[in-house]
């Protein structure tokens, strides 16, 4: 190594080491921070001082911790933020909207980001710690042009999906699809367009059910906005809260079902980390308005096979085979052999094995020599699991009834609600 790049080696290390002092240095100012920021917010945002009720202090200061420990996280990890990592801003979004306007809204962010730029520059005190601050100034940036962009499109959503007369029009327009009832011209014929809605286009239908009752209002429309924000969708879709239900109705193609599923499932997974638990049901595919109604039923009946457990099931994900078998009756399960229950059971208990092979042996048409490629172990491994199942459950399975028999049998033992 030369002298040179020594020298540049020794740089680099105390700059590395300046910024880890920097970011440990805001991380215990972060109180401090958040303080500073909120009262800046009602200092210089008349909007805010003149709606400052008991709880709108409290909900700022908890908005403005959220921002800032962002922000440190984007610091230590050096990635770029997303709208996904944001989810929390649509709480506030939606508590806000109609008090402020979104101009306010944006304001509070870049008193924020005034008030973090500036304890960060404070903490350059010399050459190694002045290279540091400069070095995060790009993550700064970044970070909030990504979340001004996202705050604002997220609060013009929350305030079209609270505007009451909007809400009540929008109500009485699902009602309407529910009802099989056509839609005359006017203002519904106009919330259905806004929503990409025509009346022989083909349309998906989701149902959300809060596990436990959401105390918060803001809470559950957030989470509402959050789940109709469909990716690649240039329109937010019908959305409606009634009776603790959200319920969606999106415009989709066939080539978008799965990054609708996805979203979904997505959405869930990220409301349920920030404690709100829902039971997310989706209909499969239908052409026109007019199926509307069936394509409801279908979702409900789907979140329901949930079992009043958090999650996501959309039906376009699953065979015929897994949705028979899932919503059978206790009288399916009282007709599987006591025998092949007991195996089913005991397999689950050390593992599965048999049960895959047997997956595998089915998928593969009865054909041995394909199960035992698919899984990856010789033939005759295949052939022995298989001879110990017909020993342990009397079944013959070169026989198509036997082997869908076993199959229902594990299907259902996996669809039994747990406890």
């Amino acid at each position: 190594m030369t002298g040179a790049t020594a020298d540049q080696a020794l740089e680099t290390s105390a700059d590395e080491r300046a910024l880890v002092d920097i970011l440990g240095r805001l991380d215990s100012q972060l109180d401090d921070l958040v303080e500073a920021a909120s009262a800046a917010i009602f200092a210089e945002i008349p909007a805010y001082r003149i709606r400052a009720g008991s709880r709108l202090p409290r909900d700022v200061r908890q908005h403005v911790r959220q921002h800032i420990s962002a922000t440190l996280a984007t610091f230590r990890e050096r990635g770029q933020i997303t709208p996904e990592d944001l989810v929390f801003i649509r709480r506030h979004a939606a508590a806000r909207a109609g008090q402020l306007s979104v101009a306010d809204f944006i304001h509070a962010f870049q008193v924020g980001q005034r008030i973090l730029w500036s304890a960060t520059l404070a903490l350059a005190e010399d050459d190694a710690s002045r290279r540091a601050v400069l070095s995060l100034v790009a993550h700064i940036t970044c970070y909030f042009e990504v979340v001004v962009t996202h705050a604002a499109e997220v609060y013009l959503e929350a305030e079209q999906l609270l505007g009451a007369a909007g809400e009540r029009l929008r109500r009485d327009t699902l009602e309407d699809l529910l009802a099989g009832a056509p839609i005359a011209p006017g203002p519904r014929e106009q919330t259905l367009r806004e929503a990409g809605l025509d009346a022989r286009g083909e349309c998906l239908v989701i149902t959300v059910q809060p596990i436990a009752p959401v105390e918060d209002e803001h809470e559950l429309r957030s989470a509402a906005s959050t789940l109709a924000r469909i990716p690649q969708r240039a329109t937010t879709p019908l959305t409606v809260i009634a009776h603790g239900e959200i319920v969606i109705v999106s415009p989709a193609r066939r080539t978008e079902v799965r990054g609708v599923v996805e979203h979904l499932d997505t959405s869930q997974r990220r409301l349920a980390d920030r404690g709100v638990l829902l039971a997310v049901g989706m209909s499969t595919l239908h052409s026109g308005l007019a199926a509307v109604p069936a394509a409801y039923r279908e979702a409900v009946d789907a979140r329901e096979l949930l079992g009043g457990q958090p999650g996501m099931l959309a039906l376009p994900t699953m065979t015929s085979f897994d949705y028979l078998v899932r919503r059978s009756n206790p009288t399916v399960r009282r007709l599987i052999p006591d025998a092949v229950a007991q195996f089913v059971a005991d397999d689950a208990a050390q593992g599965g094995v048999l049960v895959e092979t047997l997956r595998a042996y089915a998928a593969a048409d009865l054909n041995v020599t394909k199960a035992a490629e698919q899984l990856h172990i010789h033939v005759n491994t295949a052939r022995y699991r298989l001879a110990k199942i017909e020993e342990r459950t009397a079944v013959d399975l070169r026989h198509v009834g036997d082997v869908i028999e076993l199959l229902i049998a594990a299907q259902l033992a996996e669809a039994a609600p747990a406890g």
